[in-house]
């Protein structure tokens, strides 16, 4: 009893300290990969099966019916994307960042019955120490209007911490709330111009890049995690649960310098030009998901569910160009998912899982370039418990192909637009396709203590 709450106090202080020693913590890179092998392998379809401490992401009501668990895992992924624009001249960056990332998760009673406390980190390993950083999500349209993957580009390489509990009111019923952190951290974000400034030499003119290098900083974040459980019969599971909007306040005061080639302004390095920020990166929506467990015997579990996003909640401060033309920017969009489990007689578990998830970027038909593409998800994985310096453990693998369905996208000339400079002014132009595949893969080895 004693090794066993040393061992839980070394676990909360490894938690906390990851939580306040790391530079960066934004948006749910769950809700693309899912949350441990498990998780992955049944298409994030745990409302009403999870057994491990990714409960608390899925749904914090069914942590009262887990084991006191520590759990740590690897998360990889590996993209072939592609944007094939029809203007040359665009320079579209169809690949993303692979990820490769550490995932810590804990649950505990602390000897109150019928009680889960916990808490569950990804740390992506290649962004621990990155103070740099580029606008990657709607505000990048505003700065350079790239043509670029935004929901699952750098939204998907940032830490996420998630800490919670449940607790278990009836035999049948319980609920659990958390919240999700962000931390104000620090960045120097370079921008880029292309083609913005006309120069004028003795050989005629042309036009030059400008860069700017902004000094800001990001403020702390909450938002919150509901839930509950409820089982109907031996048969039926219900969960259902809530999370609120997730993003990185940006306020405050940049401080910006210009390079024009050799030259710099303002000339005096001492001095600076001023500019006040009040916008929001990397933003994850309100959640609301809903499942139906169907455990049809000890050895076989599936689990049917949709979850919904309420993405037309994105604001920027770029509102009025994103929706130009009555167009909204981003729209509500609803997943569909399942997951499979069955166990065999030497306690191995074997894993399937499929998702579609459907894109909530509309057409880019106007100057909007936010790139983004139906997804469909196939998923398996293993477990199998294993002993390891006299304690058994389970290691978990899970494996997840994702599709992205071949995006056609025909832009539509301005009604001021000049033919000539279209394609400065917005590098989509005439069009361009999007698509490819993503493969993940992760690793968990689960303690029961």
């Amino acid at each position: 009893m004693r090794n066993k709450g040393k061992l839980l106090f070394a676990g909360l202080g490894f938690i906390f300290g990851l939580v306040f020693s790391f530079s960066r913590a934004q948006a749910d890179t769950f809700d693309v990969y899912g949350c441990g092998a498990r998780g992955m392998a049944m298409g994030n379809s745990l409302l009403t099966l999870a057994d491990d401490p990714c409960a608390f992401y899925y749904n914090p009501a069914r942590a009262p019916m887990i084991d006191q668990y520590f759990e740590v895992g690897y998360n990889g992924v590996w993209d072939q994307l592609y944007i094939d624009a029809k203007n040359p001249e665009t320079k579209p960056s169809g690949d993303i960042l692979n990820t490769h990332g550490v995932l810590v998760g804990l649950a505990s009673g602390l000897g109150i019955p019928k009680f889960r406390l916990g808490a569950v980190i990804y740390s992506p390993v290649n962004r621990l120490q990155l103070q740099h950083s580029w606008y990657t999500d709607a505000s990048e349209y505003f700065m350079t209007n790239r043509l670029y993957f935004s929901l699952i580009g750098d939204l998907t390489q940032v830490q996420t911490i998630i800490i919670g509990g449940g607790y278990q009111l009836f035999p049948s019923f319980s609920l659990g709330a958390g919240f999700s952190v962000s931390i104000a951290t620090h960045l120097v974000e370079p921008v880029y111009y292309p083609n913005m400034i006309k120069v004028f030499t003795s050989n005629g003119g042309g036009m030059e890049d400008m860069y700017i290098s902004m000094n800001s900083y990001q403020s702390n974040d909450i938002s919150p995690i509901l839930g509950l459980y409820f089982r109907a019969s031996e048969m039926i599971r219900l969960g259902v649960s809530y999370r609120g909007a997730t993003s990185f306040p940006l306020k405050g005061e940049a401080r910006v310098r210009i390079r024009l080639g050799n030259l710099e302004l303002p000339a005096n390095r001492d001095e600076y030009f001023s500019q006040k920020i009040d916008t929001e990166l990397f933003y994850s929506p309100d959640k609301v998901a809903g499942s139906v467990g169907l455990v049809f015997s000890p050895t076989l579990s599936l689990e049917l569910g949709l979850d919904w996003f309420r993405w037309s909640g994105y604001r920027t401060t770029q509102d009025q160009y994103l929706g130009e033309w009555d167009d909204p920017p981003v729209r509500d969009s609803a997943n569909l998912r399942v997951g499979v489990e069955k166990k065999d007689e030497k306690e191995r578990r074997f894993w399937a899982g499929f998702v579609y998830a459907p894109s909530p970027i509309p057409n880019q038909n106007r100057r909007q370039n936010l790139v983004d593409n139906d997804r469909l998800a196939l998923s398996f994985g293993i477990g199998y418990p294993v002993k390891l310096w006299g304690i058994t453990v389970r290691g978990d693998v899970g494996c997840q192909w994702q599709h992205l369905v071949r995006r056609e996208v025909n832009k539509v000339e301005a009604y001021d637009a000049d033919p000539t400079t279209e394609a400065i002014e917005n590098p989509g132009y005439p069009g361009y396709a999007s698509g490819g595949n993503l493969l993940t893969m992760q690793t968990t080895m689960n303690y029961n203590f």
